[in-house]
């Protein structure tokens, strides 16, 4: 999670404390089910509970400050801006920090940045497996720390886009060519069945359906437009002939254009938040350049930042268990391991799926089945697509996150050289342009 920092933040607007006088009472804050780490004490409870825990992923999430993020001309990268305010932990319903089974660790209070301090060790021992929803973006935020990250066990985000790879917002208006009645509504399961059934008792209910948008389709001589509509333009000229596409600002396209791999979308749609809407930063606390340091150092509204923050390590730890479940029994077909075919004749699964294949007449045309498909059991791996995650995707990860870290070097002068040879060339081609028309 990504807060902008303020340069000139003097007091919480909310509640009129100084910021100097204001981080102390957080040492003493109380949260209902939360436990706020502000002190040496309070941490060293906490990594006793993580040691205790350290048979199963811990999900952990960082809001950080100083730092712009987005399609933006001041966007900056994680790996040299910003700074942690406070980091966020969640394991199960079982884990107790001292208050409660959610860990919010706070590394701007008095006692100094307790992330490095204490938790430093933890981060970097890879017997703790480590899950995060876009991992590089912590893992660059706990370098600029000092904080070395290993033991990462999985990043939701990669998890997401491996179970469907088609949730960007301008993929989901291709789904525009179905209608609603033939969309599914799956429901969320009733807790999960892998071995860290016992360490979720929240579980969403069986009853909430997920809430994948329902889509329409317009059509036009046959042809989908898939949920747009063509603005009504003068045919004039050249120029006029161009329709412009505007979006349907229907609230079932509303839906579309908000599906998106983000972590509360995900929740939202795969029904992990228990029937709750999902929160929006900027109607908690404002939109003020300094909101959110403002909502961290005031009393009145510690507690609704604690919730808030806490539930992005919430969230990714029940959507590693929704997506890891749903993947662990997806097959894992693949030609790169197409059977020889005198291995393939032997096996059952392939004989039995070649006989079912059956002659079928469409008018007066004989066609036949194709024999070998992409999920054909010729191309069955005997894995999981949770295996190939671990196999292959998991290191990408880090591999990615090596890329960002390292950067692509850039030269600097033989760019300029190039913008001045552009402006040239800008000039010569305009004064040609004018040559050629001034006659006319």
């Amino acid at each position: 999670a990504v807060l902008r920092e303020s340069t000139t933040f003097t007091s919480c607007r909310s509640c009129g404390v100084a910021s100097g006088a204001a981080v102390a009472f957080r040492k003493h804050a109380c949260v209902d089910g939360v436990t706020v780490v502000a002190t040496e004490g309070a941490a060293q409870v906490a990594i006793r509970e993580l040691q205790r825990l350290r048979d199963r992923p811990h999900a952990w999430d960082t809001e950080t400050l100083g730092i712009e993020l987005g399609n933006q001309k001041s966007e900056h990268s994680p790996v040299c801006h910003g700074k942690i305010v406070c980091a966020t932990c969640y394991c199960g319903e079982d884990a107790d920090f001292g208050s409660g089974p959610k860990l919010f660790v706070d590394n701007t209070g008095p006692d100094g940045e307790l992330l490095t301090q204490y938790f430093k060790p933890y981060f970097e021992d890879e017997n703790f497996h480590k899950v995060f929803h876009h991992y590089s973006f912590d893992r660059h935020m706990l370098a600029r720390h000092g904080i070395r990250l290993r033991g990462f066990y999985a990043d939701t985000l990669h998890l997401a886009r491996l179970f469907d790879t088609s949730r960007s917002s301008w993929e989901g208006r291709a789904r525009a060519v179905k209608r609603p009645s033939d969309m599914e509504e799956p429901t969320a399961a009733n807790g999960f069945n892998t071995r860290w059934t016992s360490w979720v008792h929240a579980a969403p209910s069986a009853s909430v359906p997920l809430q994948k948008p329902s889509l329409i389709a317009s059509k036009i001589r046959g042809v989908s437009l898939g949920g747009l509509k063509l603005e009504k333009r003068l045919l004039s000229s050249a120029i006029g002939l161009e329709a412009k596409p505007c979006m349907d600002e229907s609230p079932i396209n509303r839906d579309v254009r908000k599906m998106s791999y983000g972590l509360k979308n995900l929740a939202q749609d795969f029904g992990l938040a228990g029937g709750q809407q999902m929160p929006d930063f900027r109607k908690l606390f404002g939109i003020h350049s300094d909101a959110a340091r403002a909502a961290h150092d005031c009393p009145e509204r510690f507690p609704e930042w604690v919730n808030y923050a806490t539930m992005d390590a919430v969230l990714t730890w029940r959507l590693l268990l929704y997506l890891k479940e749903r993947l662990d029994v997806r097959p894992w077909y693949s030609p790169v391991h197409e059977q020889d075919i005198s291995q393939a004749l032997m096996n059952s699964n392939v004989r039995r799926d070649l006989l079912s294949r059956n002659r079928k007449t469409v008018g007066r045309n004989m066609r036949r089945w194709p024999f070998t498909t992409f999920a054909s059991a010729q191309h069955d791996t005997g894995r999981t697509m949770w295996n190939f995650y671990e196999l292959y995707l998991r290191d990408f990860g880090q591999c990615l996150a090596d890329l960002e870290e390292v950067g692509v070097a850039v030269d600097r002068e033989h760019l300029q050289r190039i913008q001045e040879t552009a402006k040239a060339d800008i000039g010569v081609s305009h004064a040609g342009f004018s040559s050629c028309f001034s006659s006319l």
